[in-house]
């Protein structure tokens, strides 16, 4: 189990996160639709874990978000979401350290099997 952060620029899709990653006996800590509102949240609460989009709509982008949380807290794990179009841009977010990927529209089973990978080799 893991405790993590959301960050989506949709509420929708936040919920919809938010669900699935419970259903796989996570514990959503905390969600926002930005970058800043994500590193202020992670310097509260200290997750285990964020999932972030990778092209959040306002402020700093997801790559920039995760690369300022890794200065501050360099064991964070992170997951990006992205859309189709956006695969560039997700290998780029796995440069700069995201530990895993998944690709919307959303499935289930895909986001159980990545958070288990991640989870098993933390």
């Amino acid at each position: 189990m893991a405790r993590m952060i959301i960050v989506d620029s949709s509420a929708f899709m936040r919920g919809a996160l938010k669900f699935i990653v419970e259903n796989f006996g996570n514990e959503v800590i905390g969600s926002t639709d930005t970058g800043q509102n994500a590193i202020e949240l992670c310097t509260e609460l200290k997750p285990d874990m964020l999932i972030i989009e990778i092209s959040i709509r306002e402020g700093m982008d997801g790559i920039t978000t995760m690369k300022e949380l890794k200065k501050i807290n360099n064991r964070i794990l992170v997951i990006v979401t992205f859309a189709p179009g956006e695969e560039n841009l997700a290998e780029d977010a796995k440069t700069a350290g995201a530990v895993g990927q998944i690709s919307k529209p959303f499935l289930a089973k895909n986001i159980g099997e990545e958070l288990g990978r991640i989870l098993k080799s933390k």
